[in-house]
């Protein structure tokens, strides 16, 4: 299990690799918009403060929308996020821009 601590939202869930950061956000109430869902937009990112390595690899609208906004690499979008190995990640939610 991969261990998820929202620092922001003071929460911590536990969710089995190959989930979507998305649905751990909406099942859990977490303060992050997801307007266009596909990694575009950029509205859903977040700061990912440990854990980077449980994630899949930054790739397509992603990395496009990331490398135009000018994003550090300890920015993801959490539409197109998916926890692939077990571990702890913590995320901040709020002022990640």
């Amino acid at each position: 299990m991969a261990k998820i601590v929202f620092v922001n939202d003071n929460k911590t869930v536990e969710v089995p690799a190959g989930t979507h950061l998305k649905k751990v956000i909406e099942d859990n109430s977490v303060g992050v918009y997801f307007p266009c869902g596909v990694g575009r937009c950029g509205s859903c990112m977040v700061k990912i403060v440990k854990g980077m390595e449980f994630l899949n690899e930054k790739a397509g609208d992603e990395k496009k929308t990331l490398e135009i906004s000018g994003a550090s690499d300890d920015k993801r979008l959490a539409c197109v996020v998916v926890i692939e190995k077990d571990g702890e990640i913590v995320i901040e939610t709020e002022n990640v821009f």
